[in-house]
Order: structure tokens, then sequence, then C-alpha cells
């Protein structure tokens, strides 16, 4: 049975997909198979993170195009990657009986994984949370701001509250050193311990360090790039430490219907919500070719909202450099 482990944090801009990647591949390289699941559906990032542009996705499995096994990526790392929705699709209409069917599909792709890594959406949100807490392993990450610091208290909290009870590992980000990491660990394990009773294991710090930037700007994962650099030993130890540890047990089924459930949450009638307009709806509502013509007008803005996204990611990655550069000279 596959290990699944969640990396998360109460805020974003800690570096969990870099960690996801990383770790991943380190684990692949100590002759482990491992599954990398996009989870973070605001803003999925390990394939660019690899240079890959995937053509299909979940999205496409939901409209019948391709099967589950057809949108899983062999990178070249020796990790495997499931590419996230898109969110352009509306999940919510997906019947129950095609839900059940995809969850078996998908429990058939990874059921021979040994660990499958999630890279989550940050926050504390009430999907995110139910999904966190039917998995029995999650890493959080954390990096030595005091907003960093108290939003995973939070997560760490709302776990708790509802009624979590398995492994809690935490990573000290971008820290300076080893003692600063540790450091970093106690200020929030001390009190989640005292105030919560919850336990935290620590995994380790990922040291800051300059080659990272380059290995993001590159699009190449750094412990490729820079295997001998502090931080891609940091992941190594990471991975050695995750490995020592015993594996706990997981449903499965349950784990990939709660993960649909996520991505339902975050479909596309959410985004119908939050947009207005200037009209006043008739009484008798909107007819159904007016309807059907605003649903086409909001796919096809996400859809080129989300390729600028991606776009300006790459694009400012030579600038970033270009910045670095210029601070270090």
């Amino acid at each position: 049975m596959a290990r699944v482990i969640a990396v998360t944090s109460g805020k974003g801009g800690i570096g969990k997909s870099n960690f996801v990647l990383n770790v991943g591949i380190c684990l692949a390289k100590m002759d482990q198979r491992v599954l990398l699941l996009d989870g973070d559906l605001g803003l999925s990032n390990l394939d660019i993170l690899m240079g890959l542009m995937p053509q299909k996705s979940l999205d496409d499995v939901f409209r019948g195009k391709v099967p589950v096994d057809h949108i899983i990526v062999e990178t070249d790392y020796k990790v495997r990657l499931l590419p996230a929705s898109s969110g352009l699709v509306d999940w919510a209409d997906l019947p129950e009986e095609k839900e059940l069917d995809l969850v078996h599909r998908l429990m058939k792709v990874s059921g021979d994984a040994d660990i499958i890594l999630v890279d989550t959406s940050s926050g504390t949100s009430t999907h995110q949370i139910a999904f966190l807490s039917c998995l029995s392993e999650i890493i959080l990450g954390s990096n030595d701001e005091p907003t960093s610091v108290t939003e995973n208290y939070s997560l760490i909290k709302a776990l708790k509250n509802a009624g979590y009870s398995g492994r809690v590992g935490l990573f000290s980000s971008m820290v300076p050193d080893y003692v600063s990491g540790h450091t970093l660990f106690k200020q929030l394990s001390t009190p989640a311990q005292r105030f919560l009773d919850m336990q935290a294991d620590y995994m380790g710090p990922v040291c800051s360090d300059q080659r990272l930037q380059t290995a993001i700007t590159e699009q190449v994962p750094v412990v490729v790039r820079f295997p001998t650099s502090d931080i891609a030993k940091c992941y190594r130890v990471i991975a050695s430490t995750l490995l020592s540890q015993t594996g706990q047990p997981i449903n499965l089924e349950r784990f990939w219907i709660r993960f649909l459930q996520m991505v339902r949450e975050a479909s596309l009638p959410k985004a119908r919500r939050e947009v207005s307009f200037d009209f006043e709806v008739p009484k008798e509502g909107i007819p159904p070719a007016l309807e059907k013509t605003m649903d086409a007008i909001l796919e096809e803005q996400r859809r080129t909202r989300q390729l600028m996204e991606r776009l300006v990611y790459i694009m400012e990655g030579p600038l970033r450099g270009r910045m670095h550069e210029h601070i270090d000279g």
C-alpha cells in the first residue's frame, strides 16, 4: 500500500512545490516508486519547475477524452506526475457513478507507487482541512516570518478541531543554517504541543541557497542541477528521514474521494459565483442561450488568465536571475 504524504502550509510562498519535487526525486533515487500529485489547484506548478507542459489533465478524463493512465507524465527524474485539474470543467456536475469509477481508476494507477507526495494549496479553508483530515501523514512548511508561524499554528489548530490523529511533520524553509531551522521548529512545535496537544516531528531544514533560484529559472530541479549544493543535501536528508519512518496506513479509496471533492469545491461554479454583472437578471431567469454564452465567455477568460499567469512566471525567471546578480554585485 502506498504512503500518501501531503505537503502544505498555512501561508503560501514557503517552497512547498520545490520541496515536493526535490524530495520526491531524492526518494526515487533511493529506489522508491514516487508519484507526484499536483493538488495546488489554484497555482499548480510542479510541471513548470520541470520544464514540462502536460497536454492533458483530470479535466480531460472528466470529459471522457482520455483514460486516467494516459495523463500520467513519466519524467526524466524517475518520478511520475499526475497533473492537476485546471478548474475549467464544472466538476459539480460529475455523476456519482462516474465519480466512483474515476476513484477506482485513480486507485489502480496509483496503487503501484511506494510514496505519493501531494503538493496542496495553502491555507485553512474548509475543503482543505476536510481533505487533509483523511490523510495519515502531513508535512507543514514554515519560514521565519511571524505570519507564517502563526498561520501554521492556525492550520494545526484547525486539524486538531477536525479530529486529525495522523502524523504531523515540520520543515523549516529558507533558513540560514541548521540551528536557525531547529529554533524555528521549536517556535511552532512547542505551543502546538502545550496548547493543542499536537505532537510534531522535525523533518529538517531547507537552507537558503541562491542556486535554488537558478534552478527554478532553468526549470531543472535543484537536486539535479546542483547535486552537491547545501540545499540539495537538505532535501536528501529529509528524504532519508521520511524513509526511516514507519509508513502510516491509509484508506486509498477515501483519499481519492476526498481529493475529487476538493477539486469539485475549487471548480468552475465557484468562479461563476464570484463574477458580477452590471445588468439586472430577469425574474424568469437567464435565457438558456444567454447562459450558454456566458459560460463560454467565463471559460475562455479563465483559460486566458491561467495562460498569462504561466507565461509571466516563465518570463520572470531571467529577470529574477538578473536581479539577484545585480544585488550580489
